[in-house]
């Protein structure tokens, strides 16, 4: 299926980390299945930045006010240049802690890759997980989706 969105990847320098923009465009797919095709009307791009930890922490400091790096962050066009852009959003990406995550927590790099970015799309799409209710609605979403792709659940807690 042809992905509808436009998605751009940017790198930043030092970042030698590259991802198939196919898996991008396919994850949107997913998300857009999920949801509903009035989920992302009127969109016709997003942005993936791949940056170092220490652009990330800086980010995370910044407009989350957490001095750590982090695996993702997600920032939605404001209101006003959505609709003249046509743009989701922003979604930053530390392929070096993502790559630390998934070894940590012995997943596929490219399964839990699959997990944040589509985590970050529906953040942009207006999901949160501050609430509780909204933290359970926005997991049982992302793991119907990665289920979907082969993914198995990422919460789920193994105790051997």
């Amino acid at each position: 299926m042809t992905c509808s969105i436009s998605v751009h990847i940017d790198q930043e320098k030092g970042i030698d980390t590259e991802y198939p923009k196919k898996d991008f465009e396919d994850w949107i797919n997913e998300v857009e299945y999920e949801l509903g095709s009035h989920s992302l009307k009127g969109i016709s791009s997003v942005s993936i930045g791949l940056v170092s930890k220490n652009t990330i922490q800086d980010l995370n400091k910044t407009y989350r006010k957490k001095d750590k790096p982090t695996n993702v962050l997600a920032f939605a066009s404001y209101p006003g240049l959505k609709e003249s852009t046509n743009s989701l959003g922003d979604i930053a990406i530390c392929p070096e802690v993502l790559k630390h995550e998934a070894t940590e927590q012995f997943k596929d790099e490219n399964s839990h890759l699959a997990h944040l970015f589509i985590h970050g799309i529906l953040h942009l799409i207006g999901f949160d997980h501050e609430k509780i209710a909204e933290a359970k609605e926005m997991e049982k979403i992302e793991i119907r989706i990665l289920k979907r792709l082969g993914i198995d659940d990422p919460y789920q807690i193994d105790l051997i």
